[in-house]
């Protein structure tokens, strides 16, 4: 039976009229109703029947699904391609499977969907300097010859000349360690509260700020200046693709985004010497590539999820995910914007 204190609430009471009865309003989910409903069944099913469910929902999914080869074979993909394009490997580290290194995962996954979707120009400019990919270090190891990385970095930056081959020195890495706390901050990052959300998108800002710093400066540390990154692209272009640029910096227009990608280094090289004008339009054409091709894809090693604060789901979802459908809105979750859409570390494939 509806109260009447929530029928007036929903809108639908009547008053009644000379001889005729009252009709019972009709019930209407508020979302303090939606936020009871789901306390009441989970308490009512009890934990056991919902085991599997949470697990579904709440618990981060096995990296290695279905046969345990995706991602490596993603990696080794995503090397062969660096090697081609002359560019260095750039690897987002997957953490390992331990109770804690799985706590990493979400806040990893957290930081870097914000990095790539939220990070701004400077950040994307960066990243298509080099050819991304997601792995762990076991398989970074396997797949570029590197030898044993010690800790925990964030990323790494890796020549792969000849990744793989038995008699190919070890390739050069340079490691960016920098230690993240969790995006969504305790007690503020859930909060509907004005000052609460203001406070976790500063957070958020500072994060990704620092993070884009801390990639430019281990990319310089590698030794890799824009001048040689040019260079190296460039050499690897055949004369179509050359004429295409250049046809591209000269009327906007010619070029594919998988060429300006490949040779963002150039690219940027070549705007830098233009005028004020010519430099910022197609600077800002160029980050609108780099999102088309490398925020708008699907990442080596990774998926787009997006998180409702209830569970997630892929951008992406399989036909087995179409299958079983998405979960019930309860009303409860709230998340950042900035990390509304995250980059999962399982691949699906």
């Amino acid at each position: 039976m509806v109260t009447a204190r929530r029928a007036r609430r929903s809108g639908l009471a009547r008053e009644p009229s000379a001889g005729r009865a009252v009709e019972p309003p009709l019930f209407v989910m508020t979302d303090h109703d939606r936020r009871e409903f789901f306390a009441a069944a989970m308490a009512a099913a009890g934990f056991a029947a919902t085991t599997s469910w949470t697990t579904r929902w709440f618990r981060p999914q096995d990296p290695q699904q279905p046969d345990g080869t995706a991602r490596e074979r993603q990696l080794r993909e995503a090397a062969a391609k660096a090697k081609q394009q002359g560019k260095p490997l750039l690897v987002f580290v997957v953490p390992g499977a331990s109770e804690k290194e799985q706590t990493e995962v979400y806040v990893r996954s957290r930081w870097l969907g914000a990095f790539l979707t939220h990070g701004g120009p400077t950040a994307l400019l960066e990243v298509a300097l080099c050819v991304p990919a997601c792995a762990t270090l076991a398989e970074v190891q396997k797949v570029t010859g590197a030898a044993a990385i010690e800790g925990a970095p964030l990323m790494l930056v890796i020549d792969v000349d000849r990744p793989g081959a038995a008699d190919a020195p070890l390739p050069k890495v340079t490691r960016l360690d920098l230690d993240l706390d969790s995006p969504i901050l305790a007690g503020k990052g859930r909060s509907y509260e004005p000052e609460d959300i203001a406070a976790n998108k500063c957070h958020i800002e500072a994060g990704l700020e620092k993070l884009t710093t801390e990639l430019h400066k281990t990319v310089h540390q590698h030794g890799l200046s824009l001048a040689a990154l040019a260079d190296a692209v460039t050499s690897r272009l055949d004369d179509d693709q050359r004429r295409a640029l250049t046809t591209w910096l000269a009327t906007g227009s010619g070029a594919t985004d998988e060429l300006l990608v490949r040779a963002t280094a150039e690219v940027r090289r070549r705007l830098g010497e233009s005028k004020d004008d010519v430099h910022v339009a197609g600077q800002q054409r160029l980050v609108e590539a780099i999102e088309r091709e490398l925020v708008h894809k699907p990442l080596p090693g990774g998926r787009w999820h997006k998180d409702s604060g209830c569970g997630s789901s892929p951008e992406d979802p399989t036909p087995e995910e179409q299958k079983n459908g998405q979960m019930i809105a309860c009303g409860m979750g709230m998340v950042p914007a900035c990390c509304e859409r995250f980059l999962s570390f399982y691949t699906g494939q």
